[in-house]
C-alpha cells in the first residue's frame, strides 16, 4: 500500500479487499461488516462536520450591510417559519437582502420583544395604508358623482 494513504484509507482498502475475497471475520473475531459500518459512520460524521464548517463560513445578509453566520440565520429562520410559514426559504430571503436589523434581533431571540421589537413589528402596519385607501376611494367616489352630475346637467 502506498505510504501516502491515511490510516482510514488503509482500513477502507483492507475492508474492500476482504469483501472482494469473501472474508467475513478477521482473526480476532471482528466482522468485516462491523469495520464497514464504522467506516460508514466516519464518512457520515465527516460530511456533517464539513457541512457545519461550510455553514460557519457562509454569511447571511442583514439589511444595511451587516451579515451574520449562516447558522445564526437558520436559528432566526426557525422562528420565522413558526410565525409566517415557509413560503420563502432562507436562501430566498438572503437573495432579497436578508432580514431587517430589528426583525433579525426579534427572531433570533425567539420572537420576543427584547430589542424594542415584538412579533407584531414583523408584520406590516396596514393602518396608514388603510387610511390612504379610504381617502382615495372617497376622492374617486366624489369625482364620479361630479362627473355624473355634469353629464346630467349637460
Amino acid at each position: 500500500m502506498p505510504e501516502s494513504m491515511t490510516a482510514v484509507e488503509r482500513v477502507r482498502r483492507y475492508v474492500e479487499d476482504c469483501e472482494r475475497l469473501g472474508i467475513i471475520k478477521l482473526r480476532d473475531g471482528l466482522a468485516v461488516s462491523d469495520l464497514r459500518d464504522l467506516l460508514d459512520e466516519l464518512d457520515s460524521a465527516t460530511a456533517e462536520r464539513d457541512e457545519s464548517r461550510k455553514n460557519q463560513a457562509r454569511r447571511f445578509p442583514i439589511q444595511r450591510g451587516v451579515s451574520v453566520p449562516w447558522c445564526e440565520a437558520e436559528r432566526a429562520y426557525a422562528i420565522y417559519q413558526k410565525m409566517f410559514g415557509n413560503e420563502q426559504t432562507l436562501e430566498r430571503l438572503a437573495q432579497r437582502g436578508g432580514f431587517g436589523e430589528q426583525e433579525f434581533a426579534c427572531l433570533w431571540h425567539g420572537g420576543t420583544c427584547k430589542f424594542k421589537c415584538n412579533p407584531k413589528c414583523l408584520l406590516p402596519d396596514f393602518s396608514s395604508i388603510e387610511a390612504q385607501l379610504k381617502t382615495a376611494v372617497a376622492e374617486r367616489d366624489a369625482a364620479v358623482r361630479e362627473s355624473e352630475e355634469a353629464h346630467r346637467g349637460a
